[in-house]
């Protein structure tokens, strides 16, 4: 039983991680450079999402044309 409790919260947790991704990303294409800055981070570090830091880099690269500083 608390094999399965378990995995359910992570499985939830692994939900609620996506969806902020998601939003993100709709953020990010409306013009938001925290929301594009964030989602290089989680690029970057590879444990939310596969890393990969081609699209970590245009990621940074984008917030900054947005000209914010973070």
């Amino acid at each position: 039983m608390k094999k399965v409790l378990f995995m359910l919260v992570i499985f939830i947790a692994g939900a609620d991680a996506f969806a902020y991704n998601v939003k993100d990303i709709t953020k990010c294409s409306k013009g938001d450079s925290f929301a594009c800055n964030r989602i290089g981070v989680l690029y970057e570090a590879g444990k939310i999402i596969k890393k990969n830091l081609t699209k970590a880099k245009q990621y940074y690269r984008k917030s900054c044309q947005l000209e914010v500083v973070i």
